[in-house]
């Protein structure tokens, strides 16, 4: 015998499929709602962005080479002195 509850659930399974037709006439019925709803989004974005001050900032931290240091930066430059010397 079987179980009408597991009737159900099998029958339900079997069904559980998208009408994509269903859908985009739901969808095409709503569009003055979804219309209206994008519309208003848009207009209070526009607003909000309109009344923010416009605030440019820039940070830089410079620091001076340091001549004594015998890294690859402080070789580049040396040879670098030497050709134009040469020049």
């Amino acid at each position: 015998m079987t179980n009408p509850d597991q009737e159900a659930s099998d029958q339900a399974y079997l069904n559980d499929e998208i009408d994509l037709k269903e859908l985009f006439t739901v969808l095409w019925d709503g569009k003055l709602v979804v219309l209206i709803l994008t519309s208003l989004a848009a207009l209070v974005s526009v607003m909000v962005a309109m009344s923010l001050p416009n605030i440019y900032t820039a940070n830089a931290l410079l620091a001076p080479a340091d001549v004594a240091d015998n890294g690859m930066s402080s070789y580049l430059n040396q040879i670098l002195v030497e050709r134009i010397d040469h020049l």
